[in-house]
């Protein structure tokens, strides 16, 4: 969700644990990359046209990137 509360609400019901809803994809990749245990990949299913800067984000934090 775009809306950080109805993210971490969303997160939360599916058992997420608080300190991994972010606010935006910036924040994600930041503090994923920075976790021992941090993401391997990322799956970006926006729209075509948004993929670009959300892909060089996770690459820029060595994070691996899938774009559907």
């Amino acid at each position: 969700s775009s809306d950080p509360d109805n993210a971490a609400a969303s997160a939360a019901e599916i058992g997420i644990a608080p300190e991994r809803s972010y606010a935006d994809y910036h924040a994600m990749a930041k503090a994923e990359a920075a976790r021992p245990d941090g993401i391997e990949a990322v799956v970006i299913v926006t729209p075509n046209h948004l993929h670009a800067p959300i892909a060089t984000a996770f690459l820029e934090a060595g994070i691996d990137v899938i774009c559907d």
